[in-house]
C-alpha cells in the first residue's frame, strides 16, 4: 500500500484529501511539465535536403550549414550510400535535426523551416524531441535521412509518434502532420499503412490498426506523381551556388532511393524526339538508362568512377546495374502504394497548398542523337529548348519550378475525397512557398481546424 492509499484510509483528514488531492496533482503535473496536452500534435516532416546530417562518430556535419554549400570539393561523396545498404540504416550517419537556417560568411542568410517552428511556437505550441516525447509537448519536428527510402522513414516515424501516444497514455493518437515536398510521400504512406514496412503494406487490404490516427495532412508543394526534375538531378547532379558552389555529382545522388521514388508516375508520354514527336521509354526499366546513358551510365560519370578509386562505395558496374533494378522496382511499388485506395473508415483530412501557376516547370524530356550519334537528354532549363517554343511548349508545365499542377494533384480517388476545399494556390518557387505569408497564415487556420466542413 502507497503511504498516499494509507492516508486516505485514516480520519478525519480521509475527506479534505480526497477533495485536494487532485487539484495538487494537476497543479504539480502543470509545473512539472507533466500534464497530458489537450492539443492535437503538429509534426513537422521536412523535405529532401531539409534535415540536418551528422557523422554519428565524429558530430561533425555533412549537410546542414552554410559551408557546405561550398565545400568539401568531393562531389558529394561524402553523402553517398553505399549501394549495398539498401534500406538499411546506415552506421555512419544520422538525421539529427531539422534545418532552420543557412547562414554563410554574413553573405547568405537563408531561412528554411525556422518561421514556420517560430509562428507554432508563436500560437502556443509546445515543442519536443520525438525521440523521448513527453506528455505536455505538442510540437514536433521528424529529422529524418532524406536519402533513404520513403517507406522506411515512415516507419521511423511512426516509432517516434508510437512513443509519443505511450508518453500520453492513450490507446490512439490523432496527429496533425504539416508535410513539405518530398516529406508529403513519408507522411501519405504512413497514413495509408503505418509504420509497415513494403511488402506487408502489399499484402494488406485495409489499414493497420496501429494505435495511430491521422487527423489532418497538410501537403505543402509535394509532387504527388512525382517530378522529371529527379531524373535531371539523377542524370546530371545537383549545383548549389552558380559557378563557386559546391556540386553533387550523379553516382552520389544515384545511392539515394528516396530520389527514385520521387520520379514521374502522373504521365506516361515523358519523352519526345528533336521534332516534337512523342518517344516510348519506360523510365522504370533499368535498360532505358542504360540505353540513354542516364546517371552513373554516362561516359563522364564511368570515367569519373574510374579514377575515385571509391569501388566500395559505387560498385562495378554489375552492381551498379543490380542496384538501379532494385531502386526503381521499389519506387514503382511504392508509388503503387500510395495509388491505392485503402478502404478508410475515418480518413484524414487533406489541405493542399501549391504554386499559383505561375512557375514553368518540367514535365517531359527531349531525347536526341548529339553531334557524335550519342544519345543525349535535354530538359526545360536547357537552352536549345527554351529557345524553341515548340518544345518548350511540349516539355514545361505550369507548377512551382519542380512539381507540376498536374503532379501535385495526383492523389487516389479516396485521397481526392478527403480534401478539404480546394488547394490554397501563393506565389512561391517550390522550396519557398511555403514561407510565402498567405501559406503561413493558412498553416496556422489548418493546424486550429477540427471541425471545418468539406
Amino acid at each position: 500500500m502507497s503511504f498516499v492509499e494509507d492516508l486516505l484510509k485514516r480520519p478525519p483528514i480521509c475527506r479534505r484529501l480526497r477533495a485536494v488531492l487532485p487539484a495538487a496533482f494537476l497543479f504539480a503535473s502543470a509545473v512539472f511539465g507533466g500534464a497530458v496536452s489537450t492539443r492535437t500534435p503538429v509534426i513537422i516532416v521536412p523535405g529532401v535536403t531539409g534535415s540536418v546530417l551528422e557523422e554519428k562518430s565524429t558530430g561533425n556535419v555533412i549537410w546542414g550549414v552554410g559551408t557546405n554549400l561550398l565545400r568539401p570539393r568531393d562531389g558529394g561523396y561524402v553523402l553517398a550510400r553505399p549501394l549495398g545498404l539498401r534500406i538499411s540504416p546506415s552506421s555512419r550517419v544520422e538525421a539529427s535535426s531539422v534545418l532552420e537556417e543557412l547562414r554563410l560568411a554574413g553573405v547568405i542568410h537563408k531561412p528554411v523551416y525556422g518561421p514556420i517552428i517560430r509562428l507554432l511556437e508563436g500560437e502556443g505550441y509546445r515543442r519536443g524531441d520525438l525521440r523521448d516525447p513527453k506528455a505536455h509537448e505538442d510540437f514536433f519536428l521528424f529529422p529524418w535521412d532524406w536519402r533513404q527510402d520513403h517507406a522506411y522513414a515512415a516507419a521511423r516515424l511512426a516509432e517516434g509518434l508510437d512513443a509519443l501516444r505511450r508518453a500520453r497514455s492513450q490507446d490512439t493518437l490523432r496527429v496533425t502532420l504539416i508535410c513539405q515536398s518530398s516529406g508529403g510521400h513519408v507522411c501519405r504512406y504512413l497514413a495509408k499503412y503505418g509504420g509497415a514496412a513494403l511488402e506487408e503494406a502489399e499484402s494488406q487490404d485495409t489499414p493497420p490498426r496501429s494505435g495511430l490516427e491521422v487527423g489532418r495532412l497538410i501537403l505543402v508543394g509535394t509532387a504527388n506523381g512525382g517530378s522529371i526534375r529527379n531524373l535531371r538531378e539523377l542524370d546530371r547532379g545537383r549545383n548549389y551556388l552558380a559557378m563557386v558552389g559546391r556540386k553533387w555529382e550523379p553516382e552520389t545522388l544515384f545511392t539515394f532511393p528516396s530520389l527514385f521514388q520521387d520520379l514521374p508516375r502522373y504521365r506516361s508520354d515523358l519523352f519526345v524526339d528533336g521534332d516534337g514527336a512523342s518517344v516510348a521509354v519506360d523510365l522504370y526499366d533499368a535498360d532505358s538508362w542504360l540505353r540513354y546513358g542516364w546517371s552513373v551510365f554516362s561516359s563522364k560519370a564511368r570515367e569519373r568512377l574510374a579514377r575515385s578509386g571509391a569501388p566500395g562505395l559505387f560498385g562495378e558496374e554489375d552492381e551498379r546495374v543490380e542496384y538501379l533494378r532494385w531502386a526503381l522496382d521499389r519506387a514503382k511499388r511504392f508509388q503503387a502504394l500510395l495509388e491505392r485506395n485503402v478502404g478508410w473508415t475515418n480518413p484524414p483530412r487533406y489541405y493542399l497548398i501549391q504554386n499559383d501557376q505561375d512557375r514553368l516547370t518540367p514535365d517531359r524530356a527531349v531525347l536526341q542523337r548529339g553531334r557524335k550519334g550519342a544519345w543525349e537528354t535535354l530538359f526545360a532549363s536547357d537552352s536549345a529548348v527554351k529557345n524553341s517554343s515548340r518544345l518548350r511548349n511540349l516539355v514545361a508545365g505550369l507548377g512551382d519550378g519542380h512539381a507540376t499542377v498536374d503532379s501535385q494533384l495526383w492523389l487516389s480517388p479516396e485521397e481526392k475525397e478527403a480534401l478539404v476545399g480546394e488547394p490554397l494556390y501563393v506565389r512561391g518557387d517550390h522550396f519557398d512557398l511555403i514561407l510565402n505569408p498567405a501559406a503561413m497564415e493558412a498553416l496556422v487556420e489548418f493546424t486550429r481546424d477540427e471541425s471545418r466542413p468539406r
